[in-house]
């Protein structure tokens, strides 16, 4: 202890060191940041070939919706049929969907949305009434409202590559 009293000592105050300089940053937030806008420019262009893919469905939805408020006839269901198969020619090869009429119609619509159940009376109605001219077959305005809402879910909900 006596060795620790006598001795004095001359230190200097403790300097603190320079502040590290934030401006320019170090390499790897360079890289961090480029990897980022490439991130976000791949993502803007993942929404933009989506959108640009499924614009038919859109346009046939706009369609649906004025074919929707025509009486219930035989041209309103021609047009109804018209559009589905439009829509399908845009999402389907013209070989698969073309030559389609009938109960093939009606299962590809099935199997390529297999939640939208093409295969009730309101549908085979449709087919009927517009494939065979049948004056005797009428169409109810609940199973028109049921082609409609089938219609509907077929066009926002098709898998094109099933």
């Amino acid at each position: 202890m006596i060795l620790f009293q006598n001795l004095q000592v001359d230190l200097e105050p403790i300097t603190a060191p320079p502040a590290i300089p934030s401006w320019p940053p170090q390499p790897g937030w360079y890289f961090l940041g480029l990897l980022f806008l490439g991130l976000l420019f791949y993502g803007f262009m993942r929404y933009y070939i989506y959108r640009k893919k499924n614009a038919y469905r859109v346009v046939s939805l706009a369609a649906l919706e004025r074919i929707q408020n025509l009486p219930i006839s035989l041209d309103s269901l021609n047009e109804l049929n018209l559009l589905l198969k439009a829509t399908a020619l845009k999402g389907f090869s013209r070989e698969r969907v073309a030559p389609l009429h009938g109960k093939q119609w009606l299962a590809f619509l099935e199997e390529s949305c297999p939640s939208s159940k093409f295969n009730d009376t309101a549908s085979q109605a449709l087919v009927d009434l517009i494939y065979k001219k049948d004056p005797n077959i009428q169409i109810t305005p609940a199973q028109w409202k049921e082609l409609i809402s089938k219609s509907t879910h077929w066009i926002k909900r098709h898998k094109v590559n099933f």
